[in-house]
């Protein structure tokens, strides 16, 4: 049940028509993005109490090099006017962590629950000469990428009916590669909720209602964006199959 991995590559990004000329923020300079990445890793798998139970565990490891990596920032002081540009040299290191375990009694209930971590050190190597201790870019985290991430889901199922639960969560973040405390954006997370069911006699027919940030939570992903607080969704799935 024990396997590794190993991973290397070189990769272009060529940037999109919209980041080339999108009205006010594309970008008509923009060059090619080029990265080298390797990654090294590996998984364990294992089953007990007659294979009704089942627990895997994986681990990465990885480094990226990137010249030219293209990126979208706030243009001026206002929020609502956007430009994409270059970030000169860009070096990644990581970690990836994933679990997941599984129960499956012959009761007839499912049991599922699945988590991540990344840790993600991405800093700006453009300019050496740019090392001042408090206002400085040189070895900064490149903006709107946290450090640490992770989420957690567990979903539960008693024919017909299936209850999912999603928790997810970023470190905290900074809207510039200068990591000053004015740059800094708050850590978030949020809580999610889905009911789903399947009538017996009607399995092409599928019945769902979520809840999604259950807390309310008021949270930014970007700058005086705030996104929704505590909102829900019904809905109707069918599937026919001739």
């Amino acid at each position: 049940g024990l396997a590794f991995r190993a991973m290397a590559r070189r990769h272009q990004r060529m940037p999109t028509f919209n980041e080339l000329h999108y009205h006010e923020m594309g970008n008509i300079m923009l060059r090619p993005e080029h990265c080298w990445q390797g990654s090294f890793g590996g998984e364990w798998e294992r089953h007990f109490f007659r294979r009704t139970s089942t627990i895997a565990l994986s681990a990465d490891a990885f480094i990226h090099r990137i010249t030219d990596k293209i990126v979208a920032l706030p243009r001026g002081s206002g929020q609502w006017r956007w430009m994409m540009l270059n970030v000169g040299e860009v070096v990644a290191r990581g970690v990836e962590l994933k679990g997941r375990t599984a129960w499956h009694p012959r009761t007839g209930v499912d049991f599922e629950v699945n988590a991540h971590y990344s840790y993600n050190r991405a800093e700006d190597r453009s300019n050496p000469d740019d090392n001042d201790p408090d206002f400085g870019t040189f070895k900064g985290q490149i903006p709107y990428l946290p450090r640490h991430a992770g989420g957690l889901s567990a979903q539960c199922t008693l024919s017909p009916i299936t209850l999912l639960y999603v928790w997810s969560g970023t470190g905290s973040r900074y809207r510039s590669s200068a990591n000053t405390p004015s740059n800094r954006l708050s850590p978030w997370q949020t809580h999610d909720l889905t009911l789903l069911c399947t009538l017996p006699h009607l399995p092409w027919l599928q019945l769902s209602a979520a809840c999604y940030n259950v807390t309310g939570r008021q949270y930014e992903v970007v700058p005086n964006y705030p996104m929704p607080r505590r909102n829900f969704l019904v809905g109707i799935r069918i599937s026919w199959q001739r």
